[in-house]
């Protein structure tokens, strides 16, 4: 038996050199037909870049909402406080013609102050109160402090089932 070392040798070159072959700083996988796969020196690495900076992206995003979570929940805390302050100024007011200034901004303030929020009553009249109240929260991620201010008006109504203002 001989066999022709020289023939299997040479296949096995030939089959080694057109497998993969470097043109112009790429190289080229060859022998797949169609599905042939053209890989770059330049892009290696590309896929991290882009995992990297989608990642940032979602942080940031990620970032946004909860300080945005934090800025609306001040929001609502001080709508909340501004409407309960203004039903109690509304009832310590009275539904009379009399004005009872000082009492409406004694029961106001006590809200506020039960609440640790800041704000302003202004008695309109008869049974009738604004409040402004200013609310603050700090974002968690960021840091930032955002504040808010809402406004509530109140008036007392008299009858049962028209509600006739006084």
């Amino acid at each position: 038996m001989t066999r022709d070392l020289g023939s299997a040798s040479a296949a096995n070159a030939a089959t080694a050199a057109t497998s993969r072959q470097w043109v112009s700083g790429r190289r080229v996988k060859t022998g797949q037909g169609l599905a042939a796969r053209v890989e770059s020196r330049h892009d290696q690495g590309s896929i991290t870049l882009w995992v990297a900076a989608t990642f940032m992206a979602i942080i940031a995003v990620a970032g946004l909402v909860v300080d945005g979570g934090a800025r609306i929940r001040a929001g609502e805390r001080a709508d909340l406080v501004a409407g309960e302050a203004a039903r109690a100024a509304s009832f310590a007011n009275g539904p009379d013609d009399t004005v009872r200034t000082s009492a409406a901004a004694t029961a106001a303030r006590g809200i506020l102050t039960r609440s640790g929020l800041a704000g302003n009553v202004t008695v309109t009249g008869p049974g009738q109160v604004d409040i402004a109240v200013q609310g603050s929260a700090t974002g968690p991620i960021s840091g930032y402090t955002y504040s808010v201010t809402r406004n509530a008006h109140a008036q007392v109504l008299l009858g049962v089932r028209t509600g006739d203002i006084p």
